[in-house]
């Protein structure tokens, strides 16, 4: 099997052949036994839901074996059978650049010429071939729909590349502690400015953009809106806006292949 097919195959429905325990690298010391028997159980189950069904009655006692013997669920069975490291962006299997970056990235990470225990990591998700590390978190998930407005009668559609010059020149002209960058719209322009009371130090810049709406002046932090802008592929981008204290959402004006951008960005207070 390819590097590329193993990628794709991700969670096998059988169960993998077991490999042996590597006493060449360096393995993580056993954790300390802290976990109340709930708190057992809850781990197990976090570990299990991610195999099929069928499978649970030979990988519990198996993960329980490592919980007692390691103090951590690592599911050594499913360590990946290819060589960890970092290849080619190219070689591996995606519909969008980003999602091959964060593979790259995670394979980095794991290379054992980079990892200090690159065997045990923290819980592990397996995805699509991809070990992603992370911890469960007991609670409700917070309504992030809540704050994402419904109602932007305010949109302007602007060239990326413009904006991102603006605010990476008026930019070092803020604020140092607010880092706030104001927007001044109306139809045909884009006003970007910034201003240091302290310093007296501001700066300007005029775009051309296309706008429906009325006038709005609205504050954001200037390095989160380059950062979304600078992770962005598109030449244009709509930025819609409800009202001055309300968030504006971020849109690539042509959306990526399979994907869905929208980007969510709060606003500041405008000392007028």
């Amino acid at each position: 099997m390819t590097f590329a097919e193993e990628i794709r195959l991700g969670i096998p429905d059988y169960l993998p052949e077991m490999l042996p325990y590597d006493n060449n690298i360096n393995h993580a010391p056993k954790r300390k036994e802290i976990l109340t028997a709930e708190e057992r159980q809850l781990a197990l189950r976090n570990a299990l839901r991610y195999f099929p069904k069928d499978l649970h009655a030979q990988l519990a006692p198996e993960f329980m074996e490592e919980l007692d013997k390691y103090g951590r669920i690592y599911m050594y069975r499913y360590r990946p059978h290819y060589d960890m490291y970092a290849r080619p962006i190219d070689e591996y299997p995606h519909r969008s650049e980003q999602a091959a970056g964060i593979m790259l990235m995670i394979q980095n990470n794991l290379d054992p010429e980079v990892a200090q225990h690159p065997h045990e990591l923290f819980d592990t998700v397996p995805s699509s071939g991809i070990w992603l590390y992370c911890r469960l978190i007991e609670g409700r998930y917070p309504n992030y729909n809540s704050v994402i407005p419904t109602v932007n009668t305010n949109c302007a559609t602007i060239d990326r590349k413009s904006l991102l010059g603006a605010i990476k020149r008026v930019l070092p002209f803020a604020s140092e502690s607010s880092s706030l960058v104001r927007f001044h719209v109306e139809e045909g322009s884009l006003l970007v400015s910034a201003e240091d009371v302290d310093f007296a130090t501001s700066a300007k810049e005029t775009l051309t953009c296309e706008y429906t709406g009325v006038k709005m002046d609205i504050g954001f932090n200037g390095s989160t809106i380059y950062d979304m802008l600078n992770n962005l592929i598109s030449d244009e981008v709509i930025i819609k806006l409800a009202d001055p204290s309300r968030a504006g959402i971020l849109e690539p004006a042509v959306q990526p292949e399979g994907q869905d951008i929208l980007m969510l960005i709060m606003p500041m207070l405008l000392n007028d």
